[in-house]
């Protein structure tokens, strides 16, 4: 890895956040991601799983988990399974059929995304980003905010408060820690 400052940053970057290190980047390449994937194979790197529901889940407010599932690590898969049904009662009771619907929002949003990976000969030339947007079928994403847009797709008042308002904290967190440090 090359990296022009004493850290690495950008994509990578980590942050501390009241003694708890985060990606402050990206956590996560999506398997549709085509550049990546094909990156990834040119320089040979090892592609990892997705990891078991039983090493757990939390979401972070800036100063306590506000939600938890439950964390076990255990060579017996029936101990694994029995965890990760737990889990998913858990999540369910707390969401409901939240999950379902945004699994389906962010299907939808990146099957609209892979319009772009179309040949050439098969898509327009765009003479603007909002006209490549629309022609996609995200413009409304960038249109209207992350909340009104979860709303829409059914999600309850209690996940897009922990996912947008959580991320949205700790997004701000991170700029006020970032700024304060250049000062």
């Amino acid at each position: 890895m090359f990296e022009r400052n004493g850290v690495v940053g950008g994509r990578m970057a980590t942050v501390n956040v009241s003694g708890e290190f985060f990606e402050a980047g990206a956590s996560i390449l999506h398997p549709k991601n085509f550049y990546a994937v094909n990156y990834t194979r040119l320089l040979n790197l090892t592609v990892n799983s997705p990891s078991d529901d039983s090493e757990g889940f939390g979401i972070w407010d800036g100063e306590k988990f506000i939600f938890k599932t439950l964390s076990v690590k255990s060579k017996l898969p029936f101990v694994n399974r029995i965890v990760s049904l737990a889990n998913s009662l858990l999540l369910f009771v707390r969401y409901g059929y939240s999950l379902v619907r945004m699994d389906r929002f962010v299907e939808t949003t990146v099957n609209s995304f892979l319009k772009y990976y179309e040949s050439l000969k098969t898509r327009p030339v765009f003479e603007s980003v909002d006209e490549m947007l629309k022609w996609a079928g995200l413009h409304n994403l960038t249109a209207r905010t992350l909340a009104e847009e979860l709303a829409e797709s059914g999600l309850c008042p209690l996940l897009i408060q922990e996912l947008v308002t959580v991320r949205t904290f700790l997004h701000k967190k991170f700029l006020s820690l970032t700024f304060s440090s250049i000062k």
